[in-house]
């Protein structure tokens, strides 16, 4: 078969070459410097985490509507149970297969927790590294909710985790699919970095009006754009038309909406995922979630807002709960990897904050006579129940569709 043909772009040969198994001999047929040249090549696996003397890591799985999602699981070589944390990446389909020692993305503060004695998790989203599924454009915000709250109760069924200490940090979208997933099997505490947590709509239009100051547009003409950018916004989340159909009955907003939706997508994703977070209520699970919050904002993050942050913390006080904690991480831009100094500091004070308000959490649960060394998936720990989640608690679209049973597979071969 041809792999590329003119014209093709690079990623087009990726993906074909991606979609192949280990151990699979192909032959590139190519031109260098004028003479056509064959390269045979045998296709081998990417090189996993290797672990360390302090923790094991395991290649898992998880299904979710009928796809193996890549679950990665580090364990403490320590005996005994122990206490977790799930961690929810962001919006972007960024593998999360890398060694915690080395670069990537949100690399320390899994390192620290896997270090720190915890049992840690991650999820590599549809389409993305291992995991089946996809194409990412088409995964909606209900399909991939599934994955996570099927990633929650694996982790909750493993032999070594400590069911009543077991967190989930959010990162950015993160902190969209975690109170949804925690509101259905509890969890002692969450934390939370970079997020949104009002209306989908009111936070875009925020997005839109300080990214362009930012750029540097006139007020007027940012105002201008947040007026016809917020019509637009209403008639594909709410009203599900399409960008044809605005364009048609309304030429006016024709140029915002070529600018807002390229291709019909909004941010590489088509409208049932956006529609599915607009139509949300996030306070509603907030209200409802009895984990613990911790939730930190960046002081110079220009893609989420203070006030998100602030609204979980309320809403956590309200429920007369004890917060963990809320506040602003200096110098921190939205992603956790950006923003430190040569030293990376700024991230370790953020990784030892979050390590140290878990760890007294934990510890207020066992001198409380919490359920340490309880069996996994007992009777009287509901949240460890395998099968269908219980999806009375929500009243959106978010909850709407059954989960499916764990598959706890060795490998995604």
């Amino acid at each position: 078969m041809k792999w590329l043909e003119p014209g093709d772009a690079p990623a087009s040969l990726i993906a074909k070459v991606g979609a192949l198994p280990v151990g699979k001999s192909v032959v590139l047929k190519v031109l260098r410097k004028g003479k056509p040249l064959e390269l045979r090549l045998a296709l081998i696996e990417k090189p996993r985490d290797p672990g360390s003397d302090q923790y094991a890591v395991a290649y898992s799985d998880v299904t979710s509507h009928g796809h193996r999602m890549r679950t990665i699981i580090t364990q403490p070589r320590t005996p005994g149970r122990h206490p977790a944390l799930m961690f929810i990446q962001g919006f972007s389909p960024i593998s999360y297969d890398y060694r915690l020692d080395g670069p990537g993305l949100d690399a320390p503060i899994l390192l620290a927790f896997a270090r720190g004695g915890f049992v840690t998790m991650r999820v590599d989203k549809p389409g993305v590294g291992d995991s089946e599924g996809g194409p990412f454009a088409t995964v909606d915000f209900v399909t991939e909710t599934d994955i996570y709250r099927q990633a929650l109760f694996q982790l909750k069924g493993l032999d070594g985790v400590d069911t009543s200490n077991v967190f989930v940090f959010g990162h950015s979208m993160g902190g969209a699919f975690g109170p949804v997933v925690a509101c259905e099997i509890p969890v002692r505490g969450m934390i939370l970095y970079g997020i949104e947590s009002r209306t989908w709509h009111e936070y875009l239009l925020d997005t839109l009006r300080y990214q362009e100051l930012l750029a540097g547009k006139s007020y007027a003409g940012v105002d201008d754009d947040v007026r016809a950018s917020s019509r637009a916004m209403e008639m594909v989340f709410q009203d599900h038309m399409t960008t044809l159909q605005i364009k048609a009955s309304h030429p006016e907003l024709a140029a915002i909406v070529d600018t807002t939706f390229p291709g019909g997508l909004f941010n590489a994703k088509t409208s049932d995922f956006w529609s599915q977070l607009e139509n949300t209520n996030f306070a509603w699970y907030w209200s409802r979630c009895g984990a613990r919050v911790l939730a930190a904002h960046g002081a110079s993050d220009f893609v989420t807002y203070s006030v998100d942050h602030r609204l979980v913390a309320d809403i956590d006080r309200g429920r007369k709960s004890r917060a963990l904690a809320d506040g602003r991480v200096q110098s921190r831009v939205h992603r956790y990897h950006e923003g430190l100094d040569r030293s990376g500091h700024a991230g370790k004070r953020m990784t030892s904050a979050c390590a140290a308000v878990i760890r007294r959490t934990a510890n207020v649960m066992r001198a409380s006579g919490g359920a340490r060394g309880r069996s996994a998936g007992s009777a009287r720990d509901p949240g460890c129940r395998r099968g269908p989640a219980r999806l009375s608690c929500s009243p959106s679209a978010a909850a709407t569709t059954p989960a499916r049973r764990v598959s706890c597979r060795s490998s995604c071969s």
